[in-house]
């Protein structure tokens, strides 16, 4: 039996066979709570500089800025979300019509808004809508062509971009009267055809007599043509040459 405390025979015997000592137990002093200073914050201080405050954005032109068109609107064929539609507006076939013949004189004339035939079949209603609301061929003009950047990514997306975002308010009953009236009169532009030769853009003239090639065309055509009979008349003057100077020498060789 083992024990930290020395015992006597009799407490030895008591403690082996389980019976309850007289003794009272061996216990030490009560000990006092720890008195003391609070402890340490452990809270270790940063050291690493605060984050830079951002510096004021780059100034943007506002022009520049309205012209720029998200690029999942400027994917092929992919239709504006309905939160972005404009409400349907009917506009007269005229007037459709005169909106592509528009669209198409002014990508002609601005090399950075090469539009296809596809874009300017889509953008004509809303050229139309323009000359429903009263604008011209001068005011389609500025509104798409002021102001255009250097370079030009999707033609198509910033004529739209500018031909929805610079339309022209609704007009009143009288102004409407009056460009149905004006609708009704056989527009200039509507005057003129698409020449049927080689162009990298489609190239309006007015025809004088059912022409199908503008003046450039019938001009190349017809240097051509006069080339052709000069060609011939050389190469006919030439056989006779040579026909008379092989009969001179057989003379003289007779």
């Amino acid at each position: 039996m083992i024990s930290n405390v020395p015992l006597t025979a009799a407490e030895a015997e008591a403690a082996r066979d389980g019976r309850p000592s007289a003794q009272s137990p061996a216990t030490g002093e009560p000990n006092r709570p720890a008195v003391g200073r609070s402890p340490n914050k452990t809270e270790k201080k940063n050291y690493n500089s605060p984050t830079p405050t951002p510096g004021p954005a780059p100034a943007v032109e506002p022009e520049a800025a309205a012209d720029e068109v998200p690029a999942a609107a400027e994917r092929e064929g992919e239709e504006p979300s309905a939160s972005r539609q404009r409400p349907v507006c009917t506009v007269p076939p005229p007037l459709v019509e005169r909106g592509g013949l528009a669209l198409a004189a002014i990508a002609h004339a601005e090399p950075r808004l090469r539009l296809s035939g596809r874009d300017v079949a889509k953008l004509a209603v809303l050229a139309g809508e323009w000359f429903q609301r009263g604008a011209d061929m001068p005011d389609l003009r500025e509104a798409l062509v002021v102001g255009l950047p250097e370079v030009v990514h999707s033609p198509g997306a910033l004529v739209r971009n500018r031909l929805t975002r610079k339309m022209p308010s609704t007009p009143t009953f009288a102004e409407q009267r009056e460009a149905d009236r004006r609708t009704t009169a056989s527009p200039r532009v509507s005057e003129m055809r698409e020449c049927a030769g080689h162009h990298v853009q489609p190239r309006l003239f007015r025809p004088v007599d059912g022409e199908t090639l503008c003046p450039a065309c019938r001009s190349d055509d017809d240097a051509e043509a006069g080339v052709a009979p000069a060609i011939d008349a050389a190469v006919r003057g030439g056989a006779a040459a040579r026909e008379l100077l092989h009969a001179r020498r057989a003379g003289a060789a007779a």
